[in-house]
């Protein structure tokens, strides 16, 4: 005779300490940011050059045209919220990008669902934290940008959404409880 799994309503609050403890996991790591795709110019991208004065990306394209776009204006945006890319043709001069700075704090971004040509990385130092832009570049030359910062205190949210998870879980055991009771007194057996 198998034995089968009865769900105790008590594991509702003790589910919802688990499931926020997991949200923040993924509040602090970054995993609740997804990829954004960025146009790219007029010609595939072979190369990503570089960030410039930290606010310009810097690409090359197949044709050998160097491109620029100030990035910051597309970090921490919808996709249905992106103002139109403006890339701007640049002359070929000598470019200088920032030296890349590795991030201090531990951030993961989802995989991407096609081959990485090319990746580039800058973190921003921020006053309690830090902010890191990462880039992609695909096989067919498209553009990709994944942005995420947190601050010196995002280690509270291990704190403060099991308790909310708590909360809810209660609440929902709560709404079940008096339902059961309901049903017993109005249905006849």
């Amino acid at each position: 005779m198998p034995i089968r799994f009865r769900l105790k309503l008590w594991y509702l609050p003790l589910l919802g300490i688990i499931l926020g403890i997991l949200y923040a996991f993924m509040f602090k790591h970054g995993l609740i940011v997804t990829w954004h795709l960025i146009e790219k110019p007029p010609d595939s991208i072979s190369e990503i050059v570089g960030v410039v004065n930290g606010n310009r990306l810097f690409v090359r394209t197949v044709s050998g045209d160097i491109y620029s776009l100030e990035y910051l204006k597309y970090i921490n945006r919808d996709d249905l919220a992106l103002p139109p890319v403006l890339w701007t043709k640049e002359e070929p001069i000598m470019i200088e990008p920032d030296p890349i700075r590795k991030p201090i704090m531990t951030f993961i971004s989802w995989p991407l669902p096609f081959r990485v040509k090319q990746s580039y990385e800058t973190t921003y130092q921020l006053v309690e934290g830090e902010m890191l832009t990462k880039f992609a570049l695909s096989e067919d030359g498209n553009l990709w940008i994944w942005n995420y910062g947190a601050g010196g205190m995002v280690s509270l949210t291990y704190f403060i959404f099991p308790i909310i998870g708590l909360f809810v879980g209660s609440i929902l055991f709560l709404v079940i409880k008096v339902g059961i009771l309901l049903r017993g007194k109005i249905l006849p057996k």
